[in-house]
Formats: C-alpha cells, sequence, structure tokens
C-alpha cells in the first residue's frame, strides 16, 4: 500500500506538466539540452491522459495484491500492463515524438524536395550522428573536398570553399536551430535572399534551401 502514494506522485509529476513526458525520451536517447528545462514542448503533444490510465490500471493491480483470492491474477496484470506501457512508449509515444526530435523526417523531406542528387546536403557544425546515418553516409561519399559535412578546424573555411565551388546550384541545409544566425552570416550576401528554412517543425534542427 506504501507503493500507491509513490505511484501516484510520479504520475502526477509525469502528467501535471505539458512537458513533463519529455523524460521518457531520456529511457531511450541522449537528450542534450542547453537549460534546465529542457527543450520546447510542441503543444500537439500531450500524453497526460494515456499516462493517467496507466497509472489507475497499475494502481488497482497493485491494489488486488493485497486480495488473496485475486493474487495470481494481480501479478499476470501487473506484467501485462508493464508490457502494453513498454508497447505503448515504443509504438506510441517514440513514434509521436519523433518528428519533433529525430533527423529522420527532416532528411526524408529533402530526398522529396531535392530534384536530383546534385542538390547537395549540406551538414555545418553537427555532431549528432543521424544525418550520416539518415543519409546512408552519402554526406561522407566521394573525395573529400565533395564532402558536405563541415565541422572541426577550418570548418566555416571549408564550407565558404565549397559555395564558391560549387555556385549556380541549388543546395540544403540541415542546421541547429541555435546556430541558424552564425549560418545567415556564412553564406555569401548575393546568395543569402535566398536562404530559407523549408522545414521547422523539428525542436532541434531546421531544414533550409539556398540557391548558391
Amino acid at each position: 500500500m506504501v507503493g500507491i502514494p509513490l505511484l501516484a506522485l510520479v504520475i502526477g509529476d509525469l502528467a501535471g506538466a505539458q512537458n513533463g513526458a519529455q523524460r521518457f525520451i531520456w529511457l531511450f536517447s541522449y537528450d542534450y539540452i542547453n537549460a534546465p528545462k529542457g527543450r520546447p514542448w510542441p503543444t500537439e503533444l500531450n500524453f497526460a491522459p494515456a499516462l493517467i490510465a496507466f497509472g489507475v490500471a497499475f494502481a488497482l493491480c497493485t491494489i488486488a495484491l493485497g486480495w488473496q483470492r485475486v493474487q495470481r491474477w494481480a501479478v499476470v496484470g501487473l506484467c501485462v500492463m508493464g508490457v502494453t506501457f513498454t508497447y505503448f512508449l515504443l509504438d506510441g509515444y517514440m513514434r509521436s515524438v519523433t518528428p519533433y526530435w529525430s533527423q529522420k523526417g527532416l532528411i526524408a523531406n529533402y530526398y522529396k524536395m531535392r530534384r536530383s542528387p546534385a542538390e547537395r546536403l549540406l551538414v555545418w557544425q553537427m555532431y549528432w550522428r543521424g544525418e550520416t546515418f539518415y543519409t546512408g553516409n552519402e554526406i561522407f561519399e566521394g573525395p573529400r573536398d565533395e564532402r558536405t559535412v563541415f565541422l572541426g578546424d577550418k570548418n566555416v573555411e571549408n564550407l565558404k570553399q565549397w559555395i564558391a565551388k560549387h555556385r549556380g546550384r541549388r543546395a540544403f541545409f540541415v542546421v541547429e536551430r541555435s546556430r541558424w544566425s552564425q549560418l545567415e552570416g556564412i553564406v555569401p550576401p548575393e546568395a543569402k535572399p535566398s536562404l530559407k528554412i523549408v522545414d521547422h517543425g523539428n525542436m532541434k534542427f531546421y531544414l533550409a534551401q539556398i540557391d548558391l
């Protein structure tokens, strides 16, 4: 019976605020944050009703453990609820938050929007590795001066050189939201008017296009 108030406290912490459910992200992935409260939580995501429902179900099964006649079914119920809640997190929760946190949707949109492989995806100051995974390593293919990953030493100089070498093309950027203003200062002045964000639904990154 001591566990019921503790369970209520946990559910209240997770469902009491709209962004409380972001703690589940930390079970599956690194979530690098620069502010104590984390990243802005999408208003479209509200898991409070589901979390409360699961909390009530777990509480009922726990209470049933104290009734000898149904203890066996209470144990089975707790196991079933554990599996069901895991399924909810994997196939419900994670699929819902993926468009806002993962690079998958951004890079999928890049492949939809580009007219040919010549319209490269430029990745500047990115250390997340999703850009490598979701492009199938395409950003690292070819000679070193044709690769479109710019980080580490001379990342700004290397990006400017690549742009100068590929003038007249359309290209795309994946960039962290916090670095957007820096990127605007790097691109050539004559190309800056064409630099625009084409996907800003992600909490971490922008997908942008530019006419070089």
